[in-house]
């Protein structure tokens, strides 16, 4: 059993033909690996897709995969633009942020202190 945690790898997927459910987008990307959720954005007043949305691997080499074999590459629909897919907004610096862990710091140290 595999007991690493996994890290959700969210995508935004933009130039989605604006008729296209999330359900019939999900063939083109679950080619690469299991995908944990996909979504589309709708408008909120209008209640019509904004023609981009969200989709979600459980692994990094999946997300990666998608990102490489489609962005700029493939077209869905008639006369629609190639997808534009890359990492979500914040995602990317996460992923390439470091984290330092510190133990057994006196309780009453401030952080000014530590920084």
């Amino acid at each position: 059993e595999d007991m690493e945690e996994t890290t959700p790898y969210k995508l935004f997927v933009g130039q989605v033909p604006m008729q296209m459910t999330a359900e019939q987008l999900r063939p083109t990307f679950e080619t690469y690996g299991r995908i944990e959720e996909i979504t589309i954005i709708f408008d909120k007043t209008t209640r019509l897709s904004k023609g981009c949305g969200f989709v979600t691997y459980s692994r990094e080499e999946s997300a990666r995969a998608a990102i490489e074999a489609l962005s700029d590459k493939c077209t869905l629909g008639s006369g629609s633009k190639p997808l534009v897919v890359k990492f979500a907004e914040g995602l990317q610096q996460r992923m390439e942020e470091k984290t330092l862990y510190i133990t057994n710091l006196p309780f009453e140290m401030e952080e000014k202190e530590i920084t």
